[in-house]
C-alpha cells in the first residue's frame, strides 16, 4: 500500500477514533488541522512501517486486541510534527468485516407475517426482527423499554438501557418480540454494566438472558466491530412505530467526551424512540443489506434536534466476557 493511501486510510478511522476522545486520534489529526505548522515539521510527519492491506489502526491498549492473536496486529510507528515518535496497532479490515450468522440483520420488508403498510413511514411487526419490548408481570399492557436481540456467541439476548432494568428481578420481567402477542417469554437474568451511572448514563446498557429462545421468526441483529463513520446515515423506529432517520456526527459537534454514550442528529424533532430501543445503520461492508447495531436509545439532548445513545461499539469486549461467562447456560428453544 503506498504511503499516501495509508496515510489517507489511518486518517477515516482515526477521524472515528478521535470521536471517542482517542489520544492517538487527537495528536495525528493535529498533524493535519494545523494551520501553523511549517514546511520542516511536515517533512517530518509521517508513518513508518508497511501494511499489506487496508488497515483500521488504534491505540495498542484499545480492548480491541485483548482477545487477537499477536500475528494478526500490525504495528507502525507515527511521528508527528515535532518528530515523535507513537506506536499504534492495526487490524486488516478484512478481520474486522462481523462474522454474524443466523441472518443477523437481514429485514422483513413486508412484515412477519406479511402485512400492509398503514402509512408510508410505518415499520410492520418483525419487519426488523430483532426488535423486542420489556414489561413486567404486573403491567403487561405497556413495555417498560424497548430491546435489541442479540447472538452473542452461543447465548441469545437481549440488550437495552440499565436504566429500564436495574433493580428488577429477572422474576419480575417477561419480553415479547411484537407488541401485539400475547406469548411472552420468561428472563433468566439481568446483567446491568457494573460500573453504570444513572445520574450521568455513562455505561448505561444491560443484558438479558431469555430462560428460552424465540420462536425461528426471529434473527438477531449484527454487531458492528469498528464505530461508525461520522454522517453515517442510520434509522431508528419511534414509540408510534414509525421510521426515524438518523445521522451520527462529528461527536466534538455536540460536546460529547464520554466514549461510552454517542450523539445521534433527528430529522425528526419531536418524535423520539422508546427508551433501549436500537439505532440500525447499513452494513457498508456486506453485499446485501444487513444492519448493524451501533446504539442503544437513552433520551433525546436538550433543546436540540438529536439523541443521546449508548455507544454499542464501546462494549464489544464487555459482551465478549459476559457471553463468556453465559455460555455455560442451556437455553432450550421454543417450539
Amino acid at each position: 500500500m503506498s504511503s499516501f493511501l495509508l496515510a489517507t486510510t489511518l486518517l477515516m478511522h482515526i477521524a472515528v477514533s478521535h470521536q471517542q476522545a482517542d489520544p492517538f486520534g487527537s495528536t495525528f489529526l493535529d498533524n493535519f488541522s494545523n494551520d501553523n505548522v511549517t514546511y520542516a515539521q511536515l517533512k517530518c510527519t509521517g508513518v513508518e512501517g508497511s501494511a499489506g492491506t487496508c488497515i483500521s489502526c488504534y491505540n495498542c491498549d484499545n480492548d480491541r486486541f485483548k482477545s487477537r492473536p499477536p500475528k494478526s496486529i500490525q504495528r507502525l510507528k507515527l511521528k508527528d510534527k515535532n518528530c515523535k515518535e507513537s506506536e499504534v496497532c492495526c487490524i486488516s479490515n478484512l478481520d474486522l468485516v462481523p462474522r454474524n450468522t443466523d441472518n443477523c440483520g437481514t429485514e422483513n420488508p413486508e412484515g412477519y407475517p406479511r402485512s400492509r403498510r398503514p402509512s408510508l413511514r410505518s415499520v410492520l411487526d418483525r419487519q426488523y426482527p430483532w426488535r423486542a419490548w420489556i414489561y413486567t408481570l404486573s403491567g403487561q399492557s405497556q413495555p417498560i423499554c424497548a430491546a435489541t436481540y442479540l447472538d452473542l456467541g452461543s447465548v441469545r439476548a437481549l440488550v437495552t438501557t440499565a436504566s429500564c432494568v436495574n433493580g428488577h428481578a429477572p422474576s419480575e420481567l417477561v419480553a415479547k418480540f411484537t407488541k401485539t402477542e400475547q406469548t411472552t417469554l420468561e428472563i433468566s437474568k439481568v446483567i446491568p454494566h457494573k460500573h453504570f451511572d444513572a445520574s450521568t448514563h455513562v455505561n448505561d446498557i444491560a443484558i438479558i438472558t431469555l430462560a428460552m429462545l424465540p420462536g425461528h421468526d426471529v434473527h438477531p441483529a449484527c454487531m458492528p466491530w469498528t464505530p461508525a463513520l461520522f454522517g453515517t446515515a442510520c434509522i431508528a423506529v419511534s414509540e408510534s412505530e414509525t421510521y426515524i432517520n438518523q445521522v451520527i456526527p462529528q461527536q466534538q459537534s455536540c460536546n460529547n467526551t464520554e466514549q461510552s454514550v454517542m450523539c445521534v442528529f433527528s430529522g425528526s424533532k419531536g418524535i423520539k424512540p422508546q427508551e433501549g430501543a436500537g439505532l440500525f445503520c447499513l452494513d457498508p461492508q456486506s453485499a446485501l443489506p444487513k444492519y448493524l447495531f451501533h446504539g442503544v436509545y437513552i433520551n433525546d439532548s436538550a433543546g436540540l434536534v438529536g439523541s443521546t445513545y449508548t455507544n454499542i461499539t464501546h462494549f464489544l469486549h464487555w459482551f465478549k466476557e459476559e457471553g463468556d461467562k453465559l455460555k455455560k447456560k442451556v437455553i432450550v428453544r421454543r417450539n
